[in-house]
């Protein structure tokens, strides 16, 4: 990281003196003279231990206040997760049979989500049809305020097994939230998108609904987030969410900063 502090001009060096040497010699202060240097204490920490000097209390009788936890590699928006109820997170980041990868940095830091009941099932009957699906036409939600730059809509859906490659990331919505981020919500439901390009949205927005179009073999969400608008091309960036009850071999923990894990379950606190 990078650590700011206060600039000090250094001071201009003495004039050269004008007496002799020993004049200059009896006029320096002995050895064992009390008077202190001139020192000026900065924040400048030294290479390669930044990060410790920053999370160190200054020397300081005062009580200071708890520091904020800081995530060295989390994104600039806050987001949250896009649904309600619980989902199971089926993957992340992870190449899928079937899947055309043209470039490594597409693939990373995405995450499917499988909607459940209560109990963490993710489907009823012999889940051959998509309506067994608990996640199937589930709500989909904004994770955080932006502008909606592009909309996917009118790919057939699938049957569960079967996957459309000439149609991968299906029906999609790519929202921008800064200059740099952008978030791309896929497999949704067709028919179901409610928002159009140009739009603004708010977290928490009703957006479309899950769905199994595209490369989706069961109804879930595809969702990652990415340094620009264009899905070819962009480069995807590791994301966290805000506030995220997660259950984990059976233990609920609420996490107010959460990295996607899969296997784990996630809904929102």
């Amino acid at each position: 990281g990078f650590l700011f502090t206060t600039h000090v001009t250094p001071e201009p060096p003495p004039a050269a003196a004008t007496t002799s040497p020993s004049t200059a010699a009896a006029a320096a202060p002995p050895a064992s003279s009390t008077a202190k240097p001139d020192v000026r204490q900065t924040d400048q920490a030294p290479s390669g231990n930044t990060e410790v000097l920053r999370n160190t209390a200054p020397a300081s009788t005062a009580v200071q206040p708890a520091a904020v936890p800081v995530v060295a590699d989390k994104q600039q928006t806050e987001l949250y997760p896009p649904f309600t109820g619980t989902w199971l997170i089926t993957s992340v980041g992870e190449t899928r049979d079937g899947t055309a990868q043209r470039n490594i940095m597409q693939q990373q830091y995405s995450c499917e989500f499988s909607g459940t009941d209560a109990s963490g099932t993710r489907y009823k009957n012999d889940g051959k049809s998509n309506e067994d699906y608990f996640g199937y036409g589930k709500d989909i939600l904004a994770p955080a305020n932006g502008t909606v730059v592009e909309v996917i809509d009118g790919i057939r859906e699938n049957s569960p097994g079967i996957r459309n490659p000439y149609a991968q990331i299906g029906n999609a919505i790519v929202i921008q939230h800064s200059s740099k981020e952008f978030s791309v919500l896929a497999f949704l439901k067709q028919g179901s998108i409610r928002v159009k390009a140009g739009e603004k949205v708010t977290r928490g927005q009703l957006l479309a609904q899950c769905g199994i179009s595209g490369n989706a073999t069961e109804p879930v969400l595809h969702y990652h987030l990415q340094d620009s608008p264009y899905l070819q091309t962009a480069k995807r960036i590791k994301f966290y969410f805000e506030r995220a009850m997660i259950t984990n071999e059976g233990k609920k923990q609420l996490h107010s900063v959460y990295l996607p894990a899969a296997g784990e379950m996630i809904s929102p606190e």
